[in-house]
């Protein structure tokens, strides 16, 4: 125990020497989005105007929300292109909370079933693969609800079923298609 703790506790030590070295190495766009993640109020109209306008729809929307097609900050498009990668402060806004743990809920009934499929199906194979498909599910949901609230930085994952996109639906599709079968 005392060693694998001494190596944990030197890489760490690594780690901290390590990191300014390759932040100086970034490309100055690569340094912004850092940057903006960290503190998205040091350049609120450039890198960090999306997720500082979406924090605001997703608080501005309260307990119950403003009502449908009620939302300030999304239905004059505070939120550039809304129906890609915030798509989850649309709703978050307008039905508030509530309606976001609805959204929430939708997806862990998903995300359920499909892990029920896993484990009820004789062949590893595609246990593993449903199981597979429900954390890639997981995955891009936890990350999409997390880069509208400012927790994750923004990586432009779709929001699985919502998000616009074809080739992200049609995926996600197959990825149900499979798990039916």
């Amino acid at each position: 125990k005392l060693i694998f703790t001494l190596i944990v506790i030197g890489l760490y030590i690594s780690i901290g020497f390590i990191t300014p070295l390759i932040y100086n190495q970034l490309q100055s766009h690569q340094k912004s989005r850092i940057d903006s993640f960290v503190n998205p109020t040091l350049d609120p109209l450039g890198t960090g105007y999306n997720v500082l306008q979406s924090t605001m729809a997703v608080g501005s929307g309260g307990l119950f929300g403003k009502g449908l097609f009620q939302g300030s900050q999304t239905q004059l498009r505070y939120i550039p292109m809304q129906w890609t990668d915030f798509i989850f402060s649309v709703p978050t806004e307008e039905w508030g909370f509530v309606g976001g743990v609805g959204v929430i809920l939708i997806y862990m009934f998903l995300i359920l079933k499909i892990i029920e499929v896993a484990n009820l199906t004789d062949n590893k194979f595609n246990s593993v693969v449903c199981f597979g498909i429900a954390i890639i599910f997981i995955y891009h949901i936890s990350i999409n609800i997390g880069m509208v609230i400012g927790l994750t930085p923004v990586m432009g994952l779709p929001l699985p079923f919502m998000s616009y996109g074809g080739t992200a639906l049609i995926i996600n599709l197959i990825f149900i298609g499979f798990v039916l079968h």
